[in-house]
């Protein structure tokens, strides 16, 4: 498996991933993708890192992870996606990606990462994701979603790299 920056030809297959998972609603879909098509037609842009695992030998998109600073913020980064093909799953693509992640923040001098989700039974394994990763749980808002559907948002701290 390799980790490499989204890229045009990403952008199909990253369409057909976000169906596939059958997690999110077509509001999220099209988010995810509204962003994709943001990093690949501005590639000066700042505020998101796009990154895709591949089959290495044949490309084929396995998960995706989205990330970027948190604004106004000295080194706080927030991960906004990180997504694995069903058919990848509970192969470690997504610790794979998490690690990624928290090497290339640690990198950048970022100090923490969050993560935020619904509360809701289908994001119980996405939560337990987090937990098994060293997240915990910062904080909640109530009916965030709608009613009956917090946000849980889930912090880390992130061992800076020093110079060398």
């Amino acid at each position: 498996m390799e980790i490499r920056k989204l890229s045009a030809g990403d952008r199909s297959p990253l369409e057909t991933l976000l169906r596939e998972t059958k997690l999110f609603t077509e509001a999220e879909a099209a988010c995810a993708l509204e962003i994709a098509d943001l990093v690949l037609s501005t590639p000066d842009q700042k505020d998101y890192e796009f990154w895709v695992a591949v089959k290495a030998e044949v490309g084929d998109l396995l998960g995706f992870v989205c990330f970027g600073r948190a604004p106004l913020t000295d080194a706080v980064w927030d991960v906004y996606w990180i997504v694995v093909h069903p058919d990848a799953q509970k192969r470690k693509i997504g610790s794979a990606l998490m690690r990624f992640v928290e090497e290339y923040v640690s990198k950048a001098a970022g100090r923490q990462l969050l993560i935020e989700t619904s509360s809701t039974a289908k994001y119980e394994g996405t939560r337990a994701f987090y937990k098994r990763h060293g997240f915990l749980e910062a904080a909640r808002i109530k009916d965030f979603y709608t009613v009956g559907d917090d946000k849980i948002v889930f912090g880390k701290t992130v061992e800076v790299q020093a110079a060398k």
